[in-house]
């Protein structure tokens, strides 16, 4: 969920730029309709999209991947949207006066400026899908938390504690 979530996200976040859409075709318009539409699924926290899920298709494996993939996409697209915005964007003019392609322009011009912003956002996502994983766990949706829960139902909590331990080191070194 966290590989498929930070893809889709970069590739969101790439066309919801309005920097992108008015140097390449001079309008942000459809960068607006692209962060409009993705507004909605970014506000939903992964438990209700979850559940919303479970309802619609059942139990199954990739219900919770899913719920992750759909709000963490979303709120990486619009961090890195919002990155790129930010940029100055005389640079990009100018390779596209000069003749460059708007995507080599936007290549040449802003990859080295955002890729270490995407790798950090990315890693920090990582982090919180972790922790969201183990939430739909605890609700019955398979992966770590139903690990957790089962431990502690079966009064193993020798086990519950090294779980506990290994996946707060785990998030510590992430």
């Amino acid at each position: 969920s966290w590989l498929l979530s930070s893809i889709i996200g970069v590739i969101l976040g790439l066309l919801s730029s309005k920097l992108i859409w008015k140097v390449s075709f001079g309008s942000e318009y459809l960068a607006n309709i692209i962060r409009f539409l993705i507004s909605l699924p970014r506000s939903i926290h992964e438990i209700l999209w979850g559940l919303l899920l479970i309802q619609t298709t059942g139990l199954n494996i990739w219900v919770p991947i899913i719920a992750i993939v759909i709000p963490y996409s979303c709120i990486t697209a619009r961090v890195i949207s919002d990155q790129i915005d930010n940029l100055d964007p005389k640079p990009l003019y100018a390779l596209k006066t000069a003749g460059a392609l708007p995507i080599n322009a936007f290549i040449s011009a802003y990859i080295h400026k955002i890729m270490p912003l995407i790798i950090t956002y990315c890693g920090y996502r990582f982090e919180c899908t972790l922790r969201g994983a183990v939430l739909l766990g605890m609700f019955g949706m398979g992966g770590i938390g139903t690990e957790l829960e089962l431990t502690i139902r079966s009064l193993q909590f020798h086990e519950l504690w090294t779980s506990l331990w290994l996946l707060g080191i785990m998030m510590f070194f992430v």
